[in-house]
């Protein structure tokens, strides 16, 4: 007996005995009888612990398997009957003994179970199947069970930080939503999908939580939509000026496409080739840059102004308020040429003005940045 205890290891049990038989499929077995060592003390309705017996049952599950014999475990369960009398009527409620280590939606132990779940996340169902000799359908259920699990876990430890982050992410060919708690770096959730109703449901299970003080996103219609419906105004949006900023750059190497075909005579030859230079910020440019930009500039007079505006734009985020960032991005506005060859900078301005509160949120919760999440 004190060897079968100790390589069962049945936490929370006390062996009756066992025997050695033949199980339903015909493979040699060995079937042990066990019971809970402590009864369950109180009603789970109304918490009294007056009761009477009302039968005994037994619940067979299967157990790892042992010297290649399959291990049952035929649990000796006790029924109560609760007699409490509350409002001139007695409880009545029936329950059992808790039962410990045994998944009460599948017949098996929970670490069996587990096990299971650990080769079917890796292998063909028929094959698990066929190794723990069990159906491929009892391998589907001990997955579900598992994952209906998990989901209960992860809604009870799930909490809303003052800050979240939403991404998507290109995860094993596909695009998948990623929420993240921007003050911890931690992720919260990643989903296989980010649909617009997939955002609404994981937003919705963090307002019960709580509901953050900020949401960081890059320019997503769908996103935003999303924040405003589930949080309304209680929480501010901001948008990572990466991506603004990435607009911004694009539209200047549009701009110098533009430029450079309406002056292919111009003495470019050696000049044209040379976008990293113009993408590279003004305090980072090299003496040697700076000469190579003003031969440019002065072959395509047009690209000095497309460099200003874009360092204008940048300098956007080096502002100290948001008063001022705003009269700054007005002062851009207003200065960008009416050159058709331009018109990829007025489309960046009309998507800022589409954006305008959530870019420059970015002045009321310094610091807060879609970084982590990406």
């Amino acid at each position: 007996m004190e060897r079968v205890e100790a390589f069962l290891n049945l936490v929370g049990y006390k062996i009756i005995h066992t025997e050695r038989d033949l199980d339903e499929k015909n493979h040699q077995s060995i079937f042990v009888h066990c019971e809970p060592e402590v009864p369950r003390a109180r009603c789970p309705l109304c918490g009294s612990q007056i009761a009477h017996v009302k039968d005994h049952l037994t619940r067979t599950v299967q157990d790892f398997d042992s010297g290649g014999q399959h291990v049952y475990l035929i649990v000796h369960i006790t029924r109560y009957q609760c007699q409490n009398k509350t409002s001139k009527r007695i409880c009545g409620k029936t329950y059992t003994d808790d039962l410990q280590m045994i998944d009460c939606r599948a017949r098996m132990t929970q670490r069996y179970r587990d096990y299971i779940v650990s080769k079917a996340l890796s292998y063909p169902f028929l094959r698990v199947a066929n190794e723990c000799s069990i159906s491929d359908m009892t391998v589907r259920r001990a997955l579900d069970s598992w994952s209906d699990e998990r989901e209960e876990w992860r809604l009870q430890n799930l909490y809303c930080p003052s800050s979240i982050g939403i991404d998507e992410n290109h995860i094993s060919g596909q695009f998948c939503l990623v929420i993240t708690d921007n003050e911890h770096h931690t992720l919260l959730e990643i989903m296989d999908n980010k649909d617009p109703e997939t955002v609404r449901i994981v937003l919705e299970q963090l307002k019960e939580k709580g509901i953050p003080q900020s949401v960081t996103m890059d320019m997503c219609l769908e996103y935003r939509s999303a924040v405003y419906e589930v949080f309304g105004q209680h929480s501010a949006i901001v948008v990572d000026h990466f991506h603004v900023v990435k607009l911004i750059l694009e539209a200047m190497m549009e701009i110098r496409k533009n430029l450079i075909a309406e002056n292919e005579d111009s003495p470019i030859a050696g000049l044209k080739y040379n976008a990293m230079k113009l993408k590279t910020n003004l305090e980072d440019l090299t003496d040697e840059d700076k000469r190579t930009l003003a031969r440019l500039f002065k072959a395509v007079p047009g690209l000095m102004t497309a460099y200003k505006l874009k360092e204008s734009l940048r300098s956007i985020w080096c502002c100290k308020s948001r008063e001022e960032a705003e009269m700054g991005f007005n002062k851009v506005t207003e200065a960008i040429p009416e050159d058709e060859a331009f018109e990829p900078y007025r489309r960046v301005i009309r998507t800022m003005n589409q954006w305008k509160p959530e870019i420059f949120n970015f002045f009321e919760y310094e610091g807060v940045s879609n970084g982590f999440t990406e």
